[in-house]
């Protein structure tokens, strides 16, 4: 009589297999709740399926901003540098020309033209990058709109920047 009780009562005892299904059940449903929560049905449906959370459009948007922000960026950073460590040894070449005091010679006829030459190329490289930043579609998408807030920032900081050098070469 005692041993059929003891049966029934384990029977109700969850067993290993049983404690593991239900762990695996709530973590699935929390990382299901999780990905839903920060891509909505349809990019969590997307990410699953295609293994991209975004529409293709917007995705053809942030792979433009991507090949903006990590190729054509730092190339214009790499020459705008370069180009000002040009332009203050020219500057400083200046000064240390020879001539004595109001007749020193203008920095600008100082200046190889290929610096003033190359500083104008410049000037238009980082017009044409922030109109091709402008270019790209946001399509309404937060996350495009983000990306291309940042990074005409980013490309007014350089025009700010050959800004300068202009007026350095054109006040000396």
């Amino acid at each position: 009589k005692d041993s059929r009780l003891m049966t029934k009562l384990f029977r109700h005892i969850p067993t290993t297999k049983t404690i593991a299904l239900a762990s695996f059940t709530a973590l699935i449903g929390v990382v299901t709740y999780n990905v839903v929560s920060i891509y909505g049905f349809r990019g969590a449906m997307r990410l699953i399926w295609e293994g991209d959370h975004l529409p293709a459009e917007v995705r053809l948007a942030m792979d433009q901003l991507d090949t903006i922000e990590y190729s054509k960026l730092p190339k214009q950073e790499r020459l705008l540098e370069l180009l000002e460590i040009s332009v203050e040894i020219a500057l400083l070449n200046s000064v240390d020309g020879g001539e004595t005091n109001n007749n020193l010679p203008s920095t600008v006829s100082l200046m190889p033209g290929k610096i003033k030459k190359d500083v104008a190329m410049l000037s238009s490289a980082v017009d044409n990058l922030a109109a091709s930043i402008d270019s790209v579609q946001s399509l309404q998408n937060k996350d495009v709109k983000g990306r291309k807030k940042l990074l005409s920032q980013i490309a007014v900081n350089l025009m700010e920047r050959v800004d300068y050098l202009i007026c350095q070469i054109e006040l000396s």
